[in-house]
């Protein structure tokens, strides 16, 4: 299920503006999205530290998208992975990355759960970012279904971010169209 959100709570106030989210035209097909993609990456905004990395998240599935630069705890990053490991090990039900500082901050909130008995995992994202104005935000949640091995090599390029190992983005890929 996807589905482009603009809230009006106490976090986000309605927009017009859809500058970080996009519908792409169709070029005489209807498939706009053949595959879903989460992706991370050092941010070119924000700046790191010992102790935060400052990231930027995308997401593209069934043509939306949205991105968004928040920063976080390297620990938090490395709790995740952990648990995403765990998740794969089948010795947990889920694993939950926050991005930003608290809840009216939140930028990414991915959350990998078992996609059934299939072997696969769901992947649930909502990617929200501020608009032009200071009482406007955007937001895109989307889920898609993610291979063992789409998840595994996620994991391993979030944990070389998380440790500064080098600038290659982590990505995430799936079938947007699988039923979890």
């Amino acid at each position: 299920m996807s589905a482009v959100k603009r809230d009006g709570d106490e976090h986000c106030a309605p927009s017009r503006a859809v500058d970080m989210l996009r519908q792409p035209r169709s070029l005489g097909t209807n498939d706009v999205t053949t595959a879903a993609e989460c992706t991370i990456r050092f941010s070119e905004i924000l700046a790191s530290d010992a102790d935060f990395v400052a990231l930027a998240a995308s997401v593209a599935c069934r043509g939306f998208t949205g991105r968004t630069d928040f920063t976080m705890a390297r620990r938090d990053v490395h709790r995740f992975v952990g648990e995403s490991q765990s998740l794969q090990s089948d010795a947990s039900d889920s694993a939950l990355l926050l991005g930003g500082w608290e809840k009216g901050e939140e930028r990414l909130r991915l959350q990998i759960v078992r996609a059934g008995r299939s072997g696969q995992f769901a992947a649930r994202v909502r990617i929200t970012a501020m608009g032009p104005r200071s009482d406007q935000c955007n937001r895109v949640d989307t889920e898609f279904v993610v291979a063992r091995d789409a998840l595994g090599l996620f994991l391993r390029g979030l944990e070389r971010l998380a440790s500064d190992a080098n600038g290659e983005p982590a990505s995430l890929s799936g079938d947007p169209d699988a039923i979890a």
